[in-house]
């Protein structure tokens, strides 16, 4: 599990970087492979303890997330406050999102989601450069009609 949870962080890393993210597919992997090691424990605590009527193995889970929206505001805040920035957050929340997922024993399902991620991001990133051209040639065309 915690291999596939490094490949699966490093994987996202990766692409983060590709995207023109700035943090690196080490960042991730850590992300993603704590998030998996949170997940085991809070799965397999109580069980070891013996006394599952005071178990709640969500209740050590259910703090990775907060945890991101704190290293996430201290990206943005500290570090530098651009809407570029955001995707480090979202890539962050993806990657402990996967950790979880794998954590929990659906390793299968989180492959198929980053798979799923993989797909959909060039296509996104298209997108986005069409629309970014289109207001730019719009403005060549206008000049061209004032002259």
């Amino acid at each position: 599990m915690l291999i596939m949870s490094v490949l699966v962080g490093s994987l996202i890393g990766y692409l983060n970087r590709y995207g023109r993210g700035t943090a690196g597919a080490r960042t991730y992997a850590l992300i993603c492979c704590g998030a998996t090691l949170v997940t085991l424990v809070s799965r397999y605590f109580f069980i070891d303890l013996g006394k599952p009527w005071f178990a709640d193995p969500g209740r050590l889970s259910a703090q990775i997330i907060p945890t991101l929206g704190f290293l996430a505001t201290f990206i943005l805040w500290f570090v530098e406050s651009r809407a570029e920035w955001i995707s480090i957050g979202v890539n962050m929340w993806l990657a402990a999102l996967a950790g979880m997922i794998i954590g929990s024993g659906f390793g299968w399902r989180a492959l198929l989601a980053i798979g799923f991620v993989i797909l959909v991001l060039p296509i996104i990133r298209k997108a986005e450069e069409r629309i970014r051209a289109r207001p730019a040639a719009q403005d060549q065309t206008t000049e061209k009609a004032e002259t």
